[in-house]
Order: structure tokens, then sequence, then C-alpha cells
């Protein structure tokens, strides 16, 4: 998975490759801001790892990270969620 934050800079005398990361890992909270559950993603080689507690599963493609880490089906929209004050 890869990001182009070009959009979100100054325009700088850079060559384009400057502004392109490559997402290796990610931390995933569910809960609201008072309490939750947090796990992590990381990539290792051509794979997703996920570590959640003692329970560790491997994903040969990034479609959990975008599931779970981008919104999925269960996005919350701030204010909008009643545990949220």
């Amino acid at each position: 998975m890869n990001l182009d934050l070009r959009k979100f800079t100054k325009n700088l005398d850079v060559p384009d490759e400057y502004y392109k990361y490559e997402l290796c890992g990610a931390v995933i909270h569910k809960g609201t801001i008072t309490n939750g559950h947090y796990w992590s993603w990381v990539k290792q080689g051509n794979f997703w790892i996920k570590a959640n507690d003692s329970t560790i599963e491997t994903y040969s493609d990034h479609q959990g990270v975008i599931a779970e880490g981008f919104g999925g089906e269960n996005e919350r929209i701030a204010g909008q969620d009643e545990d949220v004050r």
C-alpha cells in the first residue's frame, strides 16, 4: 500500500519519489475515547501480521489492514457516536 503526500505539502524542488511512502504498519483502536482495545498490523516482507494480544495471524495481502484500519464497515464519525462527549 502506497501513500503519496504531495498534495498535503509545500511545493518543494525535490523529485516526486520524495513524497511517496509505503505503509509498513498500523495501530488500530476500536472503542470510544474513554475505553477500547488496540491491536497492530505490521508488514513483514510480502505478508501482513496482525498482533492482537496473544493472537498472531498472518495474511498474504493488505485487505485486512484496509478493512480495519481505514474505516471498513464499522467506521464512525466523531460527534455521531453517542459515547463521544
